[in-house]
């Protein structure tokens, strides 16, 4: 069994045994471990909003739609509010038919409604029973407003589409935030993710999770298909996302916009060359213009793509000023396509090609390899400059395994000049280098945080009990001194729950279970 399987087993049962309890987090392990923003709106916001919309009421359960009847009497014409909230599927879709439709009643003024400056908050889980209309369906009709999603999830989401921007938001110049989508869209248009087509540069989506299994045409992502210019933060995909080029797990196509403190978890593929600028990538499958940032995020989905630049973390990216930076890949690359196609394969642990010079990649890694390409690096897989070129100062401390790539740059003019740009390490190494990749990074010897133990960025939330793959029992020997650091280091017990001081927990687990097993291969011996 896996070393790291063995870590987060007795992390977890350790703290099972001594709350009494099934295996899980004690609360307050739970509070001190989690360092994801928190999916709540705070007391004070909610309280000002109850207070303006007239409703206290808590609801928390799942509303289900049962009618195509969409319900837009909560909205007044000649009274609008700044603020609704969302407490039912038909509710949601008359939000849909007023961005989207002009209202048929008469009585009623010939307009859509964008809702800027206009909050709605999500009261409970909705699991929708017919199809959606994605809210905005372009430059004309888009939603400008803020919708909180106020840590509720809209499940059953289904788009079956030929045209048009496909997402749970269709055009969005507004915000998301606090929401999480699941669902299936088949779509046979592009500008397709989970949250929304296409991000005007005034859009934003902030801590958000899809889980839509998608399949599209170009410029599909996990989270948006097109981000032009707009703000993807704290934000994670875990639907397998399929396209034919430019293909991201969290963006299709960054065009100018920012994308930071996000991560990929699903299955990624893309199925069509073209030109030498196409490109697929466990964060996005471009990143393109001088304002184009991807920062902070991460992929270990596993990514099968036939496009000719591939990238664990982006695709293809170009534009002098444009910036990759503390980002990594821990998911498999796999080239589908055949090495007889008129345009080769590029592969990048981190980045498939770099088109030009100037742009930013630092801090960043690749801990897996690729398959069937026609050139790999365990970085960059092309990097298009010129001996002249001085990117040696803008392109640094980036680091591959070096069991999966035999050099860091797969193609470039003059290697030499970027010796220091990626260095090769063991496996082993890479372990214990979040000290060396920079502000932003923590260790993960424990593996707690399901990384196969290499460094994750601080920002990351260890894995949840789902996601694991627990042992049926652990030696008594390890539960035994689990138990003990806990009660001699518990500084407060109140209803059962414990608030526990770690100095390191991560450099604890490691050696308490090390020393297990030291003692017993002498034993053996």
């Amino acid at each position: 069994m896996k070393r790291s399987t063995i870590l987060l087993t007795a992390f977890v049962f350790m703290v099972g045994t001594f709350s009494s309890a099934p295996v899980s987090y004690a609360a307050g392990i739970d509070d001190f471990l989690n360092h994801n923003h928190s999916n709540e709106v705070s007391e004070a916001d909610v309280a000002e909003e109850q207070q303006e919309t007239g409703n206290t009421e808590d609801q928390s359960s799942t509303v289900e739609n049962t009618s195509l009847k969409k319900d837009t009497s909560w909205f007044d014409y000649d009274n609008p509010k700044k603020s609704y909230k969302i407490t039912t599927a038909a509710e949601l879709m008359g939000l849909a038919s007023l961005v989207n439709e002009n209202q048929v009643e008469s009585w009623k003024p010939s307009r859509l409604e964008n809702f800027e400056g206009v909050t709605f908050i999500l009261m409970n889980d909705i699991k929708l029973a017919e199809k959606w209309t994605p809210i905005g369906t372009g430059t004309a009709s888009y939603f400008a407003g803020t919708f909180d999603g106020n840590g509720h999830t809209v499940s059953g989401i289904t788009i079956n589409s030929n045209v048009g921007y496909a997402g749970f938001f269709g055009y969005l110049k507004g915000q998301v935030k606090n929401l999480t989508v699941q669902g299936k869209i088949v779509s046979g248009d592009g500008s397709c993710g989970g949250i929304a087509g296409q991000l005007d540069s005034e859009a934003r989506i902030i801590n958000c999770t899809s889980d839509i299994d998608i399949t599209a045409k170009d410029k599909t992502g996990g989270i948006a298909g097109f981000n032009k210019g707009g703000v993807i933060e704290s934000s994670i995909n875990i639907g397998n996302i399929s396209g034919t080029y430019k293909v991201g797990g969290i963006v299709g196509e960054n065009w100018g916009g920012e994308i930071t403190m996000c991560g990929n978890k699903g299955k990624i593929s893309s199925s069509q060359r073209g030109v030498a600028t196409y490109g697929t990538g466990g964060v996005a499958g471009r990143s393109v213009s001088a304002d184009a940032k991807v920062t902070e995020s991460f992929n270990i989905g596993t990514i099968i793509s036939n496009t000719e630049a591939t990238g664990g973390v982006v695709g293809y990216t170009n534009a002098a000023g444009s910036e990759i930076i503390s980002c990594y890949n821990n998911g498999e690359i796999i080239i589908k396509g055949n090495q007889k196609e008129v345009i080769q394969s590029w592969v990048g642990g981190v980045v498939g090609i770099v088109g030009c010079k100037g742009i930013k990649i630092h801090s960043c890694y690749a801990s897996k390899g690729a398959t069937g390409a026609d050139i790999t690096g365990g970085v960059v897989g092309r990097y298009i400059n010129d001996p002249n070129d001085s990117s040696e100062n803008l392109i640094h401390k980036n680091y591959y395994v070096s069991d999966y790539y035999h050099e860091g740059i797969g193609q470039v003019e003059d290697k030499a000049k970027l010796n220091e740009a990626v260095l090769s390490v063991s496996s082993g190494a890479l372990n214990k280098m979040a000290n060396s990749l920079g502000a932003g990074y923590i260790n993960d010897t424990s593996g707690r945080y399901g990384n196969s133990g290499y460094p994750v960025l601080e920002w990351q939330s260890p894995v949840t009990d789902e996601e694991r793959s627990y042992m049926t029992t652990i030696p008594k020997e390890i539960q035994k001194e689990f138990d003990e650091y806990l009660i001699n280091t518990a500084s407060d017990v109140k209803t059962g729950s414990f608030v526990i001081s770690f100095l390191d927990p991560d450099s604890y687990i490691s050696n308490a279970v090390s020393q297990y097993h030291q003692d017993h291969m002498e034993e053996d011996n």
